[in-house]
C-alpha cells in the first residue's frame, strides 16, 4: 500500500463568500450565523483512519483569509487525493477551482460529495476536472474509493456503490449505496483535525461543536433536501452512543456547547426523554440547541430538555398561510406552531424561527401577513429566506414543469435573499425585496433590542451583539 496525502477541503468562493455546508444543508453565512465546524469532513476523516495515510482537514472558512491563501495552502500540502463538499450555488466556482488544481497538481485525484452531485453528478463530471462524485452519504463510499485509489493493485471502480466517475471520456453512474441503517456503527468525527477554538457560537460567544444525532426525515416537504440526500425515513443514533461522543469532546477538547444536528430532533418522544435523562444523570453540564418540528414539542419534553441544558430550538415555520402549508405538503397547522412556541417559552427555551417567502401559492398579501405574524408569536430570533428550488426536490420539478424558474445558473441558487422563482402573479424581484423587508420588520424593534442587550452576560457578549446588529443593518438595509 502506497502512502498518499489526503486533503479534505472546506472551500470558500473567489468573492470571499463563506458557507455552512453540512449534509444536505447549503447556507451562506450571514450576520448572526456562526461558521460551523465542517462535520461532514471530520466524519469522513474518521472513516478513513484505518487506511493509515496522511489525512488533513483544511477549513478555509475559518483558516484562510482569502481565496488565494486557500489555493496556496492546498498546493503547499500537495495532496494526491482531494475531497470536498459540493453545493448547488458553488458549482461554477467548484469547477474552476478543480480545473486549477488539475493544472498545478496533475497527479491529483479529486473526489466530491454533496447534495448537487447526488442529484446531478454529470454537472460536475462533464468538464473532466473532477474524477469521482459520491452520491448520498459519503463515509463508507469515500473509504472504499480511497482504499482503491491508494492500492498498489490494479483496480476497477464499477463495483463501488454510490459513485459516479469518468473513464475514457465517458461518465458512469454506479448503483446507489443503501443508507447507513446503524449510525452507531460509524466512528466519532475526527475533531483532532479541526481547529476547534475557531468555531464560536453566537448565542453565548463560546466554542461549540456539532453532533449529528440523526439522519433523514419522513415528512416530505416539497422544498426540503433531506429526502434527496438522506432518503425519507428517520434514523437515530442511540442515546448512549451520543453520550459517549459528548464525553469524548469534553475530555479531549474542553467544549461543552453543542448543536445537536437533526432534521427532526423531537420525532420520537421516548428517545428525546432518554437522551435528556442520560445527560442529567451523567452530570455533563452542557448547553445545546437543536432543530425540530415545533408542533411535536410536548410539555414533558420541553421541561426535561431545559433541565438537560437545552437553550434554543430552531424550527421551520415557513409561512402563516394554511393554504401554502398544504401546497408544500408541510403537514402542520398554525395552531400547533403557536402552541409549540408557547410550550418552549414557558420552559425558558429560546426559539429561532425559519421562514420561507415565495412558496407556491404565495401573494404579496400572504408575504406581508407572514412578516407580521413572525413578530407576534414570541420568537427570539428569525431567519427569512426565499424559496429555493434545489435540484432533486419536488419544488424544483414542479417549478420546472410550470415554467416558474427564472434561471438555471446554479450560482443563483443561494438559499437566501435572491429568488429564482417567478409566478404569473408574483415576480422574483418582489419576493427578494420581501426578505429584506422581513428582516427590517423583525429586528428593528426597540423592545427586542432592549431585551437582547439587557440579557448580555459580559462586556464581550455586549460588543458581540452590537457587532452582529450593525452587520445585519449593512446586509439587509
Amino acid at each position: 500500500m502506497l502512502l498518499k496525502n489526503i486533503l479534505l477541503l472546506n472551500t470558500i468562493a473567489p468573492s470571499g463568500c463563506r458557507m455552512i455546508k453540512t449534509g444536505r444543508c447549503q447556507i451562506k453565512i450571514i450576520p448572526g450565523l456562526s461558521p460551523w465546524p465542517p462535520i461532514d469532513l471530520a466524519e469522513i476523516a474518521a472513516s478513513l483512519m484505518p487506511l493509515e495515510t496522511s489525512i488533513k482537514i483544511l477549513d478555509a472558512v475559518v483558516e484562510c483569509s482569502s481565496y488565494r491563501q486557500m489555493i496556496q495552502d492546498v498546493i503547499n500540502f500537495s495532496p494526491e487525493i482531494l475531497v470536498f463538499q459540493n453545493t448547488t450555488p458553488t458549482v461554477p466556482d467548484d469547477l474552476d477551482l478543480c480545473a486549477y488544481f488539475k493544472k498545478k497538481l496533475p497527479f491529483i485525484k479529486i473526489i466530491t460529495f454533496g447534495l448537487h452531485g447526488t442529484v446531478r453528478p454529470n454537472d460536475l463530471l462533464e468538464t473532466g476536472c473532477i474524477d469521482f462524485v459520491i452520491r448520498g452519504e459519503p463515509e463508507l463510499t469515500c473509504f472504499e474509493l480511497c482504499k482503491s485509489l491508494i492500492s498498489i493493485q490494479p483496480v476497477t471502480f464499477k463495483d463501488i456503490e454510490g459513485i459516479s466517475y469518468r473513464q475514457n471520456s465517458k461518465s458512469f453512474n454506479n448503483i446507489e449505496r443503501p443508507v447507513i441503517k446503524d449510525l452507531d456503527s460509524l466512528p466519532f468525527a475526527a475533531r483532532d483535525l479541526l481547529n476547534n477554538n475557531r468555531y464560536i457560537l453566537t448565542l453565548n460567544n463560546a466554542p461549540f461543536s456539532i453532533i449529528r444525532v440523526s439522519r433523514g426525515c419522513p415528512h416530505g416537504c416539497i422544498y426540503c433536501t433531506s429526502e434527496v440526500f438522506y432518503k425519507d425515513h428517520l434514523r437515530k443514533r442511540s442515546p448512549q452512543n451520543i453520550i459517549e461522543e459528548i464525553k469524548q469532546i469534553i475530555k479531549k477538547h474542553s467544549i461543552d456547547n453543542f448543536i445537536f444536528l437533526s432534521d427532526t430532533f423531537n420525532g420520537e418522544e421516548d428517545w428525546v426523554l432518554e437522551l435528556c435523562s442520560l445527560i442529567i444523570k451523567e452530570k455533563l453540564n452542557i448547553t445545546w440547541s437543536c432543530n425540530s418540528r415545533i408542533d411535536f414539542l410536548t410539555p414533558r419534553e420541553a421541561k426535561l430538555m431545559r433541565q438537560a441544558g437545552n437553550q434554543l430550538i430552531s424550527c421551520g415555520i415557513e409561512t402563516n398561510s394554511e393554504i401554502i402549508l398544504i401546497n408544500c405538503h408541510r403537514k402542520i397547522k398554525m395552531a400547533d406552531i403557536i402552541k409549540g412556541v408557547k410550550i418552549a417559552k414557558e420552559n425558558n427555551i429560546k426559539i429561532l424561527g425559519y421562514f420561507i417567502l415565495g412558496l407556491p401559492g404565495e401573494t404579496r398579501e400572504s408575504m406581508n401577513a407572514t412578516i407580521k405574524f413572525s413578530k407576534t408569536i414570541g420568537l427570539d430570533y428569525a431567519y427569512f429566506y426565499t424559496a429555493t428550488p434545489f435540484p432533486g426536490t419536488k419544488l424544483f420539478n414542479l417549478a420546472k414543469e410550470q415554467g416558474w424558474l427564472k434561471s438555471f445558473k446554479w450560482n443563483k441558487y443561494h438559499h437566501g435573499s435572491s429568488s429564482v422563482l417567478s409566478y404569473p402573479t408574483l415576480d422574483h424581484k418582489t419576493i427578494s425585496k420581501s426578505v429584506k423587508k422581513a428582516y427590517r420588520n423583525f429586528y428593528i424593534d426597540l423592545k427586542k433590542i432592549k431585551n437582547e442587550l439587557l440579557s448580555t452576560k459580559s462586556k464581550r457578549d455586549f460588543i458581540n451583539k452590537l457587532t452582529i446588529g450593525f452587520k445585519l443593518l449593512r446586509e439587509f438595509f
